[in-house]
């Protein structure tokens, strides 16, 4: 099958051959044999709570982005005309080699196969097969793989306009990985799981937050 962009030939991401991507970089095409352009992506955030975190993370500056829970790079390619830099991690390895492939054509987004925490070290990534968007450090019964975890200290060595943390339940982690680093970020997006409330944390760490039905949006007071 080739392109209808181009009209070359779809390329293997990988020995799982989860994505193909056109060397255009404008299309992929998935194991169904469907294709898409890699612009609509991320047409599922465009609305709703998601939706008011991409007005949000808009208004965020044009430097450097840190994607916290890439998944397959919706994020990372929404947004990859607005920052200079973008940091993605996804632990979970068929994600990463779709989030690997539909980055490739910009230099200056960076995937790294790892998971965020507050210290370095081996954790469990438990999957969840009816969702690439539940897989976790916390439970679950569907399978599991050991995967190498990183603070977010070691990558805020200077200004970070956006955070976004998307970590089924680990959000708090994340942000206790930053210890002394943590002003280095401008903005946090946070996702809300498990009833969890970071905003008592973020405000005593100096930072306006803004709840919204999916979880927080934090800017760092002048």
């Amino acid at each position: 099958m080739t392109c209808p962009i181009c009209h070359g030939d779809f390329q293997v991401t990988g020995e799982h051959e989860v994505y193909r991507i056109c060397p255009c970089g404008e299309t992929v095409k998935d194991h169904t044999g469907n294709w898409f352009r890699i612009a609509h992506i991320h047409q599922n955030y465009i609305g709703g709570a998601e939706g008011a975190a991409v007005e949000f993370a808009k208004t965020c500056g044009d430097g450097t982005f840190i994607d916290v829970g890439a998944n397959r790079g919706q994020w990372s390619l929404l947004f990859r005309d607005q920052f200079k830099q973008i940091i993605s991690f996804e632990p979970e390895p068929v994600n990463f080699l779709t989030l690997q492939a539909v980055t490739k054509p910009y230099s200056w987004i960076t995937p790294f196969n790892l998971a965020v925490s507050d210290k370095r070290e081996q954790k469990t990534l438990y999957l969840f097969h009816d969702s690439t968007q539940l897989h976790n450090l916390l439970g679950g019964t569907n399978g599991r793989v050991e995967v190498q975890c990183v603070p977010l200290y070691d990558y805020l060595t200077g200004p970070v306009d956006l955070v976004k943390v998307d970590a089924e339940g680990y959000e708090g982690q994340v942000i206790s990985g930053c210890r002394d680093r943590i002003r280095q970020v401008k903005h946090w997006i946070l996702e809300k799981h498990l009833n969890q409330n970071h905003e008592p944390l973020l405000t005593s760490l100096g930072y306006d937050v803004s709840p919204n039905s999916n979880g927080w949006f934090a800017t760092l007071k002048e």
